[in-house]
C-alpha cells in the first residue's frame, strides 16, 4: 500500500504559492519573471528579477549563428516529433503537430531563413511560440540558453540596402562575447 504524507504535501503547497517577498526600497521598478519551468527536460530557468527597460531572450542556434525571443512569446520547449505534412503549404512549413490537443504548425527556420536544410538531430528541438494567440513550432538546432539583457543593447541590424533588410529581424544584441540576432516573432510567423 502506497503511504501519501498530506502535511509534507501541504507544506510543499503553502511553500510554492507564498510570496516572494520582494520590497522596492529604493523605489526602483522591479518586476518578477514568473519563470521556473523546465524546458524538455535539458535545463531549468530560475525566478529572477527583471529591470524596466530590459528583455528576457530565449537563446537558440540555427546553423551556427545565435538568435533569441522574447521569453514572454515562448509557451514551451519540446523535443522534435514527426509533423504531418500539409499540402500547398510555403516550403519552410514541415507539417502540423498535435500538442494537447491544438494543433500546431512546425516551422523549420533553417528553411524560413534561406539556410542549407540538414537532418534533425538529439539536440534539436521545437520551441512553441504564442503570436497574439496564434501558435506555432519553431524548430532550431539547439537551444542554448535564457539570458536578460537591456533594451540598449539590442542594435538596428546593420543592412547595405534597407530594402532587402529581413522584416523578421528586431536587432543584433552584444551578450559578453556573443552576438545574437534578435526575432520579431510576428513578422516571423507571416506566410509569404
Amino acid at each position: 500500500m502506497l503511504h501519501v504524507n498530506t502535511k509534507d504535501n501541504e507544506n510543499r503547497r503553502r511553500r510554492r504559492d507564498r510570496p516572494l517577498g520582494l520590497s522596492n526600497r529604493k523605489g526602483t521598478n522591479l518586476k518578477v519573471c514568473p519563470y521556473s519551468v523546465v524546458f524538455g527536460g535539458d535545463f531549468q530557468v530560475k525566478t529572477n528579477i527583471i529591470t524596466e527597460g530590459s528583455l528576457q531572450l530565449v537563446t537558440f542556434r540555427v546553423d551556427n549563428e545565435e538568435y533569441g525571443l522574447n521569453i514572454m512569446k515562448v509557451q514551451e520547449i519540446i523535443r522534435v516529433v514527426e509533423a504531418v505534412k500539409v499540402p500547398k503549404a510555403p516550403g519552410y512549413v514541415e507539417g502540423v503537430v498535435n500538442l494537447r490537443g491544438k494543433i500546431v504548425p512546425i516551422i523549420d527556420l533553417r528553411k524560413r531563413m534561406g539556410k542549407v536544410v540538414t537532418p534533425y538531430t538529439d539536440s534539436s528541438r521545437i520551441i512553441v511560440v504564442d503570436a497574439g494567440g496564434r501558435l506555432a513550432g519553431l524548430s532550431v538546432d539547439l537551444v542554448i540558453d535564457v539570458i536578460i539583457l537591456s533594451d540598449d543593447r539590442i542594435e538596428p541590424c546593420p543592412s547595405i540596402n534597407d530594402n532587402e533588410r529581413s522584416d523578421y529581424l528586431l536587432g543584433v544584441a552584444r551578450w559578453n562575447e556573443r552576438l545574437i540576432t534578435v526575432l520579431k516573432l510576428e513578422n516571423l510567423l507571416k506566410i509569404n
